[in-house]
C-alpha cells in the first residue's frame, strides 16, 4: 500500500516546478565557482533555462534529460559550469530534490527504528529458563552460526555491496 501511495503522489510532479542552483555551491563534497555571465543558452532550451546574472542563479523548468545536460555542457567553457549543470539536473528533478529528501527520507528513518526496536523487544522477551530446558547444542549451533554470519556480513556490507548501502 506504501508503494502504491508514493508511487502516486511521485507522478504528481507540480506544473511550475523548476530546478535552482548558484553558480557557487559545493557538490559531492567539492566547491564549485562558475561565471555564466557569458554563457548563452541555447536556443532550443530558452523557454526552460534562465541564467540570472544579478542573483547568479541558475534555473530550469522541468526536469532535466541526460541529453538536455550533453547539450548544455556542450557550450561551457569551464569545468566549474559543467559541474554546476550537473548539478542543476539534479536539482530539477523534483523527485530526486524534492520527494525524496522531505518524505521518503523522514520514512526511512522510521523504517530503521522500527527495525531496531523489533530486535530490541525480541531480545527483551527471550526467556532463557525455557531455553535450558534443550541443553547446550542448541546455544553451540547459534553460536556457531553468528561467528560465521556476523563477520562474513560485515565483509559483504562493507567491500561487496558498499556502492548499494551507500545510494540508499
Amino acid at each position: 500500500m506504501a508503494s502504491i501511495i508514493v508511487s502516486i503522489v511521485g507522478t504528481m510532479v507540480p506544473a511550475n516546478y523548476a530546478g535552482n542552483v548558484n553558480w557557487a555551491d559545493k557538490i559531492k563534497g567539492k566547491e564549485y565557482k562558475a561565471d555564466f555571465s557569458q554563457y548563452q543558452v541555447p536556443p532550443e532550451f530558452a523557454d526552460r533555462m534562465t541564467v540570472d546574472a544579478t542573483a547568479k542563479t541558475l534555473t530550469f523548468k522541468g526536469p532535466m534529460s541526460g541529453d538536455d545536460l550533453k547539450a548544455l555542457t556542450s557550450k561551457t567553457t569551464s569545468p566549474d559550469q559543467a559541474k554546476a549543470l550537473s548539478q542543476l539536473k539534479a536539482k530539477s528533478s523534483w523527485f530526486d530534490s524534492v520527494l525524496s529528501p522531505n518524505v521518503i527520507g523522514p520514512i526511512k528513518n522510521l523504517r530503521s527504528w522500527a527495525f531496531v526496536l523489533c530486535f530490541l523487544c525480541i531480545g527483551l522477551s527471550t526467556r532463557f529458563a525455557e531455553m535450558l530446558i534443550f541443553g547446550m547444542k542448541p546455544f553451540w549451533a547459534f553460536t556457531c552460526g553468528v561467528i560465521i554470519n556476523v563477520p562474513l556480513g560485515i565483509f559483504l556490507s562493507s567491500f561487496v555491496f558498499v556502492d548499494y548501502w551507500s545510494k540508499i
